[in-house]
């Protein structure tokens, strides 16, 4: 019970630290001069920008790495949702703003989907998951392929709309639960040549697959964010589709995992529907980071 119990703290702590990340990385994007020329260079010379990445990529990652051991990547997408009130409440203190009527809403779905996706209980524990079995092999390769079309789909139209480099962002990071649970449950008997030959290139593709989805899902992002036109679209929320379905994709298609109880999915759709809700109502704070100079 104890192992339930923290890993829903560090997956609700990853939440809070990868949108706190995305805050930084936003304000620090803003305060580069309007040609944008060497983007990328200058970011990598700003403070503000390294310490957002530190926090979306390397705290987090660490934290998702318990709460991978504790209650699978399936919880684990559920609870950093909890991050999008992060989101909501930084913006508004950087633009010295109060939250408005829609966004104090947004934040009272968001910790009510969050809860009822928490009480769906679709807890993988790795220990017991059978990694050498055929079938999850044939799963998660299908699944890869899958989304990794899909966002290879995306990169060749990202520069015909903001939207589409989100939205492969999406499809990106969406594919790193999975893998990083593999990683994970493999790495161990990897290096001590105890594996069997499905585990043995289960762990080598994702010691490919986590750092890649990473980077790109951030640089991709990244763009969508320096992109100007069409401000008014919620770009986080783009982003937030994919990664909110991904729980269900993981625990009954890749896992093949029978529900815990009768009313499980029932309680997952409806946690993942009141997440995304409140991702349209929060999401807008996003964009109004673009006011600060």
């Amino acid at each position: 019970m104890w192992e339930n119990a923290l890993g829903v703290i560090f997956g609700l702590l990853s939440g809070i630290s990868n949108h706190t990340g995305t805050i930084f990385q936003k304000h620090a994007l803003n305060r580069i001069p309007d040609d944008r020329k060497k983007v990328t260079r200058q970011l990598l010379k700003n403070p503000l920008w390294l310490t957002g990445f530190f926090l979306n990529l390397i705290l987090t990652s660490i934290l998702n790495i318990f709460a991978h051991m504790w209650v699978g990547p399936a919880v684990l997408q559920g609870l950093n949702a909890i991050g999008l009130i992060v989101l909501a409440i930084g913006a508004a203190y950087l633009l010295k703003e109060k939250l408005h009527a829609p966004e104090i809403i947004g934040i009272i779905i968001n910790i009510i989907g969050v809860t009822i996706f928490g009480f769906a209980n679709l807890i993988v524990k790795n220990e017991l998951y059978d990694f050498t079995s055929t079938g999850f092999f044939i799963r998660i390769s299908i699944f890869t392929g899958i989304f990794t079309l899909a966002a290879i789909f995306c990169d060749i139209f990202k520069n015909k709309n903001p939207i589409i480099p989100a939205l492969e962002s999406g499809f990106l990071f969406l594919m790193t639960a999975p893998w990083m649970s593999v990683m994970i449950a493999t790495i161990g008997k990897s290096f001590k040549g105890a594996a069997t030959p499905n585990e043995l290139i289960l762990f080598i593709i994702s010691c490919f697959a986590l750092p890649g989805t990473n980077y790109f899902g951030i640089i991709r992002l990244q763009q969508a964010y320096s992109k100007k036109e069409r401000q008014a679209i919620n770009l986080r929320i783009v982003q937030l589709i994919p990664t909110q379905i991904g729980p269900l994709i993981y625990f009954y298609l890749i896992y093949f995992m029978p529900s815990p109880t009768y009313y499980s999915l029932a309680l997952a759709l409806i946690g993942t529907t009141l997440i995304i809700i409140s991702g349209f109502l929060l999401g807008k704070r996003e964009f109004q980071l673009r006011k600060i100079q």
